[in-house]
């Protein structure tokens, strides 16, 4: 996750964010109400903004890169959000307003991808941490295994803390 500048985000006015773009909180996507300068990627009515390596779109607002996804929360609340924004199906370019939610850093990080490969002794780990503590971190032959096993863990878990899923 990028680190977020909450300088930067400070400077820019939710005016000048609904001057410049138009957000669809159905598709949570950003687009160009006005051609800017001679790219063709900049014209009215096409989607702003680029996907990066890691996954987010981010967009460019006088000079500084944005992540989409603050930009949404930004545009539909007129509040940068008060922590971390988690896409909730854990799709970093999904950003439907109904998809985020403004989290801490400990809710967030319960999304990281819990099924991964091991390359040394064939087979997939399973694991689940909360509060700290790991709940399960055992090693099966197939991902499929992996998942549910990890699934019962997340569901006990759950259960025994009065947490739904």
């Amino acid at each position: 996750m990028a680190v977020v500048n909450r300088i930067k985000e400070r400077a820019l006015r939710a005016e000048l964010l609904r001057e410049r773009f138009s957000y669809d909180p159905e598709t949570g996507k950003f687009f160009w109400k006005s051609d800017r300068g001679h790219n063709p990627r900049f014209r009215t009515g096409m989607q702003a903004g680029t996907v990066l390596a890691t996954g987010y779109r981010v967009i460019r607002v006088d000079g500084y890169r944005y992540l989409a996804h603050r930009l949404a929360w930004f545009y539909v609340y007129g509040a940068w959000p008060v922590s971390e924004i988690d896409h909730i199906n854990l799709l970093k370019d999904d950003n439907r307003i109904s998809n985020l939610r403004d989290v801490s850093r400990k809710e967030n990080v319960w999304n990281y991808p819990e099924i991964t490969p091991k390359m040394r002794r064939k087979g997939f780990l399973a694991r689940l941490i909360r509060n700290g503590r790991s709940v399960i971190r055992k090693q099966f032959p197939t991902k499929e295994m992996a998942r549910m096993a990890r699934d019962i863990a997340l569901g006990q878990f759950n259960a025994l803390n009065g947490l739904g899923e």
